[in-house]
């Protein structure tokens, strides 16, 4: 169980914008940075701690906003992106679907 003034982490990532040069075309490509986002545990309660964004975590369930260990924390970042990247390509072959069939249909007329 956590104590007030631990630690919890959370592994984020990052997309910034790419530089723009002196007539505001982009220059170059933008950059992915995963940050480790610290927060103190500001209350205990049975089921969980509050930390000091005002976010609670309720440490009995699986899938959690923060985690007591850097390790735990960096198993559920992997495990987010790697759902992200599961939705992301089924929405792609919904899209190329939906464009091989406005196709077809052009070529018929329609």
């Amino acid at each position: 169980m956590s104590n007030i003034g631990d630690t919890f982490y959370r592994y984020e990532d990052v997309r910034y914008a790419p530089p723009l040069d002196e007539f505001d075309n982009v220059s170059g490509p933008g950059r992915v940075e995963v940050l480790l986002r610290t927060y103190l545990v500001t209350k205990t309660t049975p089921c969980g701690v509050w930390l000091d964004q005002e976010k609670f975590v309720n440490q009995k369930l699986r899938k959690q906003f923060a985690h007591s260990t850097k390790e735990a924390a960096h198993e559920a970042f992997l495990a987010r992106k790697s759902r992200q990247r599961s939705i992301l390509k089924a929405q792609l072959r919904y899209v190329e679907d939906a464009i091989t069939l406005a196709t077809k249909l052009a070529k018929k007329g329609l």
